[in-house]
């Protein structure tokens, strides 16, 4: 589905932006709190509306800065390139044609359910 480039979402894209960029550079940091756990509550106010919080149907910019604040992937490109580097995955292999991806997760790595 193709989204047509209007001023609503280049004004959307510009204030998402500048609100990564005031955060960035505010440096304010906020201590963890012992314990979280499935009680615990993020808040996260980007003062745009996000379409989807599932991070593989997302085409906005504001959906895509809360989902990757929040989920991390197998892999992520490094920083400034277009290079994938490991995330999640510690190594990967791919089939000759490309259909089947094996990944090994890193130690220690437990998925929401309990299970590793």
């Amino acid at each position: 589905m193709a989204r047509k480039f209007t001023r609503k979402l280049l004004a959307a894209s510009v204030a998402a932006l500048a609100s990564i960029a005031l955060v960035s550079c505010s440096g304010a940091t906020v201590e963890p709190e012992e314990g979280g756990g499935s009680d615990a509550t993020l808040i996260f106010d980007l003062g745009l509306e996000m379409t989807t919080l599932d991070p593989g149907a997302v085409f906005d910019v504001s959906a895509f800065i809360v989902t990757t604040a929040v989920y991390e992937g197998l892999v992520e490109y490094k920083t400034g390139t277009n290079e994938i580097e490991p995330a999640l995955a510690e190594s990967w292999e791919v089939n000759d044609d490309a259909t089947e991806h094996r990944f090994k997760l890193r130690d220690g790595v437990t998925f929401e359910s309990g299970a590793r």
